[in-house]
């Protein structure tokens, strides 16, 4: 599915990952952890072609698309929910939606029932503007204008940061939900171990820019892991 082979990406000279190697299967949730400030999100912004390398290759389906523009590579299959959501606050729920679904060609451009069957909040507001949600309904929105480009490779950067309990749950749900279908690549960047690995198959620690630790989740040593994240 996705691959990227001895990734190196600068913020003018600064270097921000260096070196890296990662991976993430169809089917499979990978989880990637680290303090802040090591270059997670840098390493989404990557992907999804925010940023482009300086050195290193990254593949979809074997494909190299390290010079393919953002456009392209959504057109391809790769979805992002950035860190902060960024939903359109002046346009509605419903509009927020039919945005996410671009990506597709123009006869394919509907929203799923099955999008209201993971959010039922979403179908209740449709006509009221996403500046009006809460921040965990925004996250949901945020996540569902994702899903309606049906992708392949989703990419989720912090889902979880600044919403409620109850909220975090029904996203986990979702997520739980996904990986049963088994039919797309989940790649999690998030704080919270505990969330990070109850739906994870494999993990990646990022520290000072390189992959420090990396596993299967159902054997990971959470003391080993913590030494990684905390400041």
């Amino acid at each position: 599915m996705l691959e990227m082979k001895g990734l190196e990406v600068c913020y003018g000279e600064t270097v921000i990952l260096r070196g890296v190697d990662f991976r993430v299967n169809e089917g499979q949730v990978v989880s990637l952890m680290g303090r802040n400030g090591v270059g997670k999100t840098t390493l989404l912004k990557t992907i999804i072609g925010l940023l482009r390398p300086r050195h290193g290759k990254i593949f979809l389906n074997e494909k190299e698309i390290s010079r393919a523009k953002p456009e392209q590579r959504a057109s391809l299959g790769i979805a992002y929910v950035p860190q902060g959501r960024e939903i359109f606050p002046q346009l509605t729920v419903q509009e927020n939606l039919l945005l996410g679904t671009e990506a597709l060609p123009k006869k394919e451009r509907k929203i799923s029932d099955e999008i209201y069957d993971m959010f039922p909040m979403l179908k209740t507001m449709l006509h009221r503007k996403g500046g009006d949600l809460s921040g965990g309904q925004q996250q949901q929105l945020a996540i569902a204008r994702a899903l309606v480009s049906r992708p392949r490779l989703l990419l989720l950067d912090e889902p979880t940061e600044g919403i409620q309990p109850n909220l975090v749950m029904e996203i986990e749900n979702v997520i739980q939900r996904l990986k049963e279908q088994g039919e797309m690549a989940i790649l999690l960047v998030e704080q919270s171990l505990d969330f990070a690995l109850s739906s994870a198959d494999y993990y990646y620690v990022l520290e000072k820019g390189s992959i420090a630790a990396e596993g299967k989740a159902a054997k990971i040593n959470e003391e080993v892991i913590r030494q990684h994240l905390v400041v």
